[in-house]
């Protein structure tokens, strides 16, 4: 069975990836580093679980990351 995390990453997976390239752009333009590993992957994604409240991107408003 699969975890209220685990299910919600494998929703929200395509979005995440977007963002967190996203924020690596943003912050390039403005001359912020990010350790750009593994580690900080995941602690965008667990971030992003947290603030989210668990709750999945719709796919009907945004049909391209399905």
């Amino acid at each position: 069975m699969e975890s209220p995390f685990d299910n919600w990453y494998n929703t929200n997976r395509k979005a995440l990836e977007y963002l967190y390239y996203l924020l690596n752009d943003i912050c390039y333009k403005h001359d912020i580093t990010i350790n750009d590993n593994q580690n900080t992957i995941n602690d965008f994604i667990y971030m992003m679980y947290n603030e989210s409240n668990g709750a999945k991107i719709n796919p009907d408003l945004h049909p391209s990351f399905y």
